[in-house]
């Protein structure tokens, strides 16, 4: 009797550790239910935010600068001047030429010295030619009567027409005198215009509205333009950016305009910024082996230049049967059925936020063992 309760109990022990071991191997399993999601496709992009209108401002001529009237942050207006180069040369060109001017135009005025010369020898000449005429009308009726002589006659006719000879050049010697002042002025006032387009390129204006966004210089520092050691300045308007991403060329064709683009932004780390593609560049860079993408973002914040971004392209967004990616390996996955595991082949698609599409192989409701 004695030896039938010990195995009765004996029985029992072994059914309590065997039911408690059950137990505490079905609380191990974990598994998540397959069930419909919404997962999105994308294609992973690094870039920059910059202004949509941003130049770099270079001096098209050498020298060293004078005159410095900007520095970063500054804000500038289309045409104003940010430095100055030294041009003292071209002053001294440019006034040269100027009193040369002057003097062309004094000249030509009516009542110069020069026309006053000029006409004065006119005049002397007028008079001469007037005595001489008036002297030939007397003696002929005294030719006629011969009185005096034909020899007479014809000296006097002889000195009026040296006379009017001497008339017409000194017209024509004038005239020229006038068209050749009048050329030179033509000239010299072209190359005043020229000297003064000149002297314009040392002032460095700004062709845009915008911000400095960096000045490069300093006064005393000397440009090269023939080298491309010129740099001014960059400027552009902060308050209309563009995001330029750079996308890996195998996923380029995946890509079209007006797609999403999420972006992301170290400065922001619990904002997510929305956009769309505008642009995708015709040409790769070889060297990279990235396409750029231009994306119109909205940045509710002001954010400086050059900041680097992420983004994540949305290519598809479908509603899936999905499980969490780590119950998968190899296509495969362990399915809870009945108490029991069992390993089932699967086909996926496409995958996101830690999850994955099942294609094939399972049905809503199955229950996935998560490792």
């Amino acid at each position: 009797m004695k030896k039938l309760f010990f195995i009765t109990v004996i029985l029992l022990i072994l059914g309590v550790l065997f039911w408690y071991f059950s137990k505490s191997n079905q609380k191990e399993v974990k598994y998540a239910i397959a069930e419909y999601k919404t997962l999105v496709k994308a294609v992973y992009a690094s870039g920059r935010v910059k202004p949509k209108n941003q130049v770099d401002i270079r001096s098209q001529v050498s020298g060293y600068i004078e005159r410095i009237f900007v520095d970063d942050g500054t804000s500038v207006k289309k045409g104003q001047i940010l430095a100055v180069i030294e041009h003292g040369v071209l002053d001294r060109k440019i006034e040269e030429v100027e009193k040369r001017i002057r003097k062309i135009e004094e000249k030509l005025k009516e009542d110069s010295d020069f026309r006053k010369v000029f006409q004065k020898e006119l005049n002397i000449n007028q008079e001469e030619l007037k005595f001489l005429q008036e002297k030939l009308d007397r003696r002929l009726p005294l030719f006629s009567k011969k009185q005096i002589s034909e020899e007479e006659i014809e000296l006097l006719r002889s000195k009026i027409r040296k006379t009017k000879e001497k008339l017409e050049l000194i017209k024509a010697r004038f005239n020229d005198r006038l068209e050749s002042l009048k050329y030179e002025l033509k000239i010299l006032k072209a190359l005043k215009n020229q000297l003064t387009e000149e002297r314009e390129r040392y002032f460095i204006r700004s062709p845009i509205d915008g911000t400095v966004l960096r000045r490069y210089i300093n006064e005393g520092d000397y440009l090269n333009h023939m080298t491309g050691k010129n740099i001014i300045a960059t400027v552009g308007n902060l308050s209309k950016m563009e995001t330029i991403l750079e996308v890996d060329e195998e996923y380029v064709p995946l890509l079209k305009e007006g797609m999403e683009v999420l972006i992301s932004i170290d400065a922001f780390p619990d904002r997510v910024f929305k956009g769309k593609i505008v642009n995708i560049t015709k040409k790769s860079d070889p060297k990279k082996r990235v396409v750029e993408v231009k994306a119109d973002v909205n940045y509710p914040v002001s954010l400086p230049s050059e900041l680097t971004v992420e983004a994540n392209i949305i290519v598809e967004r479908r509603k899936v049967l999905s499980i969490p990616i780590r119950a998968v390996l190899d296509e495969k996955v362990k399915v809870l059925k009945n108490g029991k595991i069992v390993e089932k082949k699967i086909k996926t698609g496409i995958m996101s936020e830690g999850y994955v599409e099942v294609k094939e192989g399972l049905k809503e409701g199955d229950k996935v063992v998560i490792p």
